[in-house]
């Protein structure tokens, strides 16, 4: 699989994933993958992530994993309030909510 068929890919599954597993408090969702040794999922919330919401963004890494076959997964949740230029993104942006 080429890169740009990875990023495509990862990107609709992805979305599929996150159908659902959106609440009011997920600011962005920003992914990365390594060719198919690393998926890494990084979200950032306004406030502190619930044990729910972390739990829904392992259910969503581990919806992308059963699509892709990476070797392994990496979710960070962080609670972070700068601006989302200053946010630490990783090659996609999945989601972003209106600010």
């Amino acid at each position: 699989m080429t890169e740009r068929e990875l990023s495509i890919n990862v990107r609709l599954s992805c979305q599929r994933a996150l159908c659902g597993a959106i609440t009011p408090n997920v600011r962005l969702i920003t992914v990365g993958w390594n060719n198919l040794d690393l998926f890494h999922l990084r979200a950032y919330f306004g406030e502190a992530p619930t044990d729910d919401e972390v739990d829904e963004m392992d259910a969503v890494s581990t919806e992308v994993i059963s699509d892709i076959p990476f070797e392994r997964d990496k979710v960070e949740c962080l609670m972070d309030t700068r601006l989302r230029k200053d946010l630490d993104l990783l090659k996609a942006i999945v989601y972003a909510s209106k600010e």
